[in-house]
């Protein structure tokens, strides 16, 4: 789900055309919609995809990890040839943002929380194990409600 302002931001981010590729912080909320919890919160970020030291600032954002929150450039994606990739099923994510650093513009984090994800007990991302790892190493931040 996405915030009314999501649609705006991308739109503007990606006016620039060295922009490759754009994600913001996301908000986590249970089946019912309410809201049970948020990123870490990080200072905003615009990286060349190319510079050195790249990749380990934006792993630390957790930019690549989930594509809800992703918004890449088309271009980036036909420079790999991403039609061959069409029936892949796990780790697309992974393969947008790869796909973005590859091409070489700039990465932007928007630390506004722009998309909600529904955390729920059927979803395959949503272990106890992984949201508590999380937890303990301040990628999230439990809300109190």
């Amino acid at each position: 789900m996405f915030s009314d302002e999501k649609l705006e931001a991308v739109r503007s981010t990606f006016q620039r055309s060295e922009v490759v590729f754009h994600t913001n912080r996301r908000v986590f909320v249970d089946a019912g919609g309410r809201r049970n919890g948020e990123e870490a919160v990080h200072p905003a970020l615009e990286i060349k995809g190319s510079d050195e030291g790249a990749l380990s600032k934006l792993m630390r954002l957790n930019m690549g990890v989930n594509s809800s929150n992703m918004s890449i450039r088309r271009s980036a994606l036909d420079a790999i040839g991403v039609e061959q990739f069409r029936r892949m099923k796990l780790a697309v994510d992974r393969l947008y943002f790869v796909a973005s650093l590859l091409q070489g513009g700039i990465l932007v984090y928007d630390p506004r929380p722009l998309t909600a994800f529904r955390c729920t007990a059927t979803r395959a991302s949503s272990s106890r194990a992984r949201w508590t790892l999380m937890l303990k190493k301040g990628a999230i931040r439990r809300r109190s409600l």
